[in-house]
């Protein structure tokens, strides 16, 4: 589709770690789209498979290819990959994803009709899938200003489907390196706080799950731990900015409250609430997270 030299460079950039057989259908779907002018950044988390054989297979000479040295985790390797880039826009795909041939083409059109003055980031939508089946469909429609409805949800799509400007990445943002879980919901504060985020109304990533591989977002034991270091660090990472909109930071509260009950850690669980209904009395939340925690405690709920 695209064959002018002057049309904006993109960078596609995948990060991954002791995913091979799932790489090559990512590869592939960055080396098929019909925006041409792009190169593709693989960030290898220092992998002990077969990686590096699968991606030589690729001849194209779009590819770049780094190695890490150590496992520096999902943040670490986007921000190397980010420091390595040439585009003026640059999108992100996780290893077990899958981009639509046209994905790179939409957003570039819609980074160019945009109505909002200062768009940093243009997302699209995707679907749930398991091999060929169809799982659910997630078509979000928040746009412009989003800081306040990111404070205790994750508004928009997963990081593979977003197109970012590299205007974004010139200031102080970048992937939270100590963030465990919860990094694309962390990044999306930082961009709203500066830029206002687009969406293309349509399905152009598949989003992979139930492979043998495990995705980071789990409700193991270890995994809501993982959740709750993510939420402490965004109280306090934000805590100026939060501060002006009381119910969603109680909710964020609310949620972490229910989550250390989660793990049988009912002091931290009180305290939590606590500071959640001094905050604001009116965050719906609170009181939808405190059934839960009470179901939880009496047993009639079974969690993970």
């Amino acid at each position: 589709m695209n064959k002018d030299d002057n049309a904006p460079f993109v960078s596609c950039i995948i990060t991954t770690h002791n995913r091979s057989k799932l790489l090559q259908r990512a590869i592939d779907s960055v080396l098929k789209q019909e925006y041409t002018n792009i190169e593709l950044i693989i960030v290898d988390d220092n992998s002990s498979d077969d990686t590096a054989d699968v991606v030589a297979q690729f001849k194209d000479d779009r590819i770049t290819y780094l190695r890490n040295k150590e496992n520096l985790g999902l943040s670490a390797a986007r921000n190397i990959g980010v420091k390595s880039s040439s585009g003026k826009f640059i999108a992100f795909l996780d290893d077990d994803d899958e981009w639509y041939p046209h994905k790179t083409s939409k957003q570039m059109e819609a980074f160019r009709n945009t109505k909002f003055k200062n768009t940093g980031l243009v997302y699209t939508w995707m679907q749930f899938k398991t091999g060929t089946e169809l799982l659910h469909e997630l078509s979000p429609v928040a746009s412009g200003p989003l800081f306040k409805y990111a404070i205790d949800d994750q508004p928009i799509s997963a990081g593979s489907t977003w197109m970012i400007a590299k205007k974004v990445f010139e200031g102080e943002v970048a992937f939270d390196e100590e963030i465990p879980r919860g990094v694309d919901g962390d990044f999306v504060r930082q961009v709203s706080l500066k830029f206002d985020i687009d969406f293309v109304p349509e399905v152009l990533v598949n989003y992979y799950v139930e492979h043998q591989h495990s995705r980071m977002t789990n409700n193991s034991n270890d995994g809501v731990k993982k959740a709750i270091l993510g939420q402490e660090i965004t109280l306090r990472k934000f805590e100026k900015e939060i501060s002006q909109f009381p119910r969603q930071e109680s909710s964020l509260l609310a949620i972490t409250a229910y989550d250390y009950a989660k793990i049988g850690n009912h002091k931290k669980a009180v305290s939590y609430f606590s500071k959640a209904i001094r905050t604001s009395v009116f965050s719906l939340n609170i009181y939808k997270n405190l059934v839960k925690m009470v179901m939880l405690i009496i047993g009639l709920k079974n969690e993970s």
